[in-house]
């Protein structure tokens, strides 16, 4: 019974190192502040990579996550950035770049999808009521 636990425990150390899909996972807060003290913009980037080094298997995601606001408070601007190093997924480098704008009132301005490296782009503008009041949609052939 001694054996078998430090033999039990090798072999399962021996196979979680082994193992190939173990991503590393970070998260960094960034803050500015305007000169009263109030919050300006907040950025969190989240990454996602692959722990080890292989050279057909190597992984890295990003996500970008900023939100603007104004002196009084309110939301003024919100983005999202998702990037994609690697060759699992999709095929691009840039799988989606949302950018929100609001008025100063907080309702929603202007919303701009990017999807997979420009390949649909998307604008859709809005009134002061917050109503959507037009649609431009482009479409790029890779």
């Amino acid at each position: 019974m001694r054996t078998a636990r430090p033999l039990i425990l090798i072999t399962l150390l021996l196979i979680a190192a082994a193992a190939p899909a173990q991503l590393r996972r970070t998260t960094r807060v960034y803050k500015d502040f305007y000169e009263n003290g109030a919050v300006k913009k907040v950025t969190r980037v989240k990454t996602i990579q692959s722990s080890r080094f292989e050279l057909y298997d190597n992984y890295k995601k990003t996500i970008v996550r900023s939100t603007e606001y104004y002196p009084d408070g309110t939301v003024k601007q919100r983005v999202k950035k998702v990037t994609k190093l690697g060759n699992s997924g999709r095929d691009c480098y840039l799988i989606l770049h949302v950018i929100k704008t609001y008025y100063e009132t907080g309702i929603i301005k202007q919303v701009d999808i990017e999807n997979c490296d420009n390949a649909k782009y998307e604008t859709r503008y809005y009134d002061e009521q917050g109503n959507l009041t037009f649609t431009r949609i482009n479409y790029h052939l890779l």
